[in-house]
């Protein structure tokens, strides 16, 4: 594990350690050369420098808690503590790269301490008060950093006009500018920041976001659009050309359907249907527990009536998890008038009815997902119905 990784960096071969033969050793060798304070060492005189942060070597706990305390709500930054196991897809290919010596999981383990080390520093830098004074050298202090962490702070910064580390007000255009630096640092002297006229913000903040190019291109950021470092770099090189670009705000999000009202159905099921469709599986199993709201749940599903269920609705919740929509569900039943079965032979509520629906229910609450249940069914149809799996539903049909 992780935590493993920092306590015991040693081999251990016949019951003798043996750091020498541990490639691990050298990575936290040449890590320890770099970051020889504690935090509590660095906390000496009862601050921070905005010198020492970059020195200092955090204990897992005091990582957690610097990633705690960052938490600001609706923010989108993770601001999970990193294990070989919950890795990123980004720092895993990075850590393939980086650690290609170390073997199995502990490359991934070895990236996930070293990223959790540079992420709590680099949020304790953004809140230190000396390093904000430090724009003009911005060069010497972001070669340390995690561009994609950098980047995407800067990206929130700019959408919503707050610095998510500080949680106070921050300017959008400062954010922005900071970024492009950034970025053209990044990139060489020679990228798109180099064809840059002027930047201008809307009164006030409130307004869009202009950068004017030399030779008539332009790149509006409306107010409140949402981009991290790699639609930002794509939307500078292509204004850079002369193309008018726009990084427009997301769509309004639509309210989530209520937990505590389920829409009737008179002679239009497209409410409910709806309804039941934007529900997670979890907020389905949390409004089932309610014997009202379940019962009403149950009609609607029912709606019009005069239907056999192969998905029968007592079992909602599981046809949820496997990703069926209200209206699969109505179009999977067939009349009870037109039901038929054999082995014994019978109607819908005839001899063996009770059988039939106690070997469905089995084949459902048996079934991990729909295409296994679908499967089991017609293989059941072929015993019990007449006319076979072909006598099912299309939608359940082979």
């Amino acid at each position: 594990s992780d935590s493993a990784l920092g306590r015991n960096r040693d081999v251990v071969k016949g019951g003798e350690h043996s750091p020498a033969q541990d490639p691990k050793a050298k990575y936290f060798r040449d890590f320890d050369k770099e970051h020889d304070l504690t935090l509590r060492g660095a906390l000496k005189n009862g601050k921070l420098s905005a010198g020492d942060i970059p020195r200092i070597k955090f204990t897992d706990d005091e990582i957690k808690q610097i990633l705690k305390s960052a938490e600001k709500p609706g923010s989108d930054l993770n601001l999970t503590f990193y294990t070989a196991q919950n890795l990123p897809a980004r720092l895993r290919a990075e850590a393939e790269k980086n650690f290609a010596d170390l073997p199995g999981d502990e490359k991934y383990a070895m990236q996930a301490f070293v990223s959790n080390q540079r992420r709590a520093r680099t949020i304790l830098l953004f809140r230190n008060a000396a390093f904000q004074q430090y724009v003009g050298q911005l060069y010497g202090l972001l070669r340390s950093f995690n561009p994609a962490h950098f980047t995407v702070e800067k990206g929130v910064v700019v959408a919503t006009g707050k610095e998510p580390v500080l949680g106070g007000e921050a300017s959008r255009l400062d954010a922005l500018r900071e970024m492009l630096i950034y970025l053209a640092i990044m990139k060489g002297v020679g990228w798109g920041t180099s064809k840059i006229s002027n930047i201008v913000a809307g009164p006030e903040a409130a307004g869009d976001i202009t950068i004017a190019f030399k030779g008539g291109g332009k790149l509006t950021i409306r107010r409140g659009a949402e981009y991290g470092p790699e639609s930002l770099e794509n939307a500078v090189e292509r204004a850079a050309t002369g193309e008018k670009v726009k990084i427009d705000p997301p769509a309004p999000r639509l309210p989530r359907p209520s937990l505590t009202d389920v829409p009737r159905i008179t002679d239009d099921p497209r409410a409910f249907r709806r309804w039941f469709n934007e529900l997670t599986p979890d907020e389905l199993t949390a409004v089932w527990k309610n014997p009202k709201l379940r019962d009403a749940i149950e009609n609607g599903l029912r709606w019009p009536g005069g239907q056999h269920e192969w998905l029968m609705i007592a079992r909602a919740p599981k046809f949820k998890e496997w990703g069926l929509t209200a209206e699969q569900i109505a179009e999977m039943r067939t009349p009870t008038s037109k039901i038929r079965f054999k082995n014994p032979t019978g109607g819908h509520k005839g001899e063996g009815s009770t059988t039939t629906h106690n070997q469905i229910k089995k084949i459902i609450d048996s079934s991990p997902d729909f295409a296994t249940f679908k499967t089991r069914l017609q293989k059941w149809a072929n015993d019990r119905l007449e006319g076979g799996a072909g006598a099912l539903p299309p939608g359940l049909r082979p």
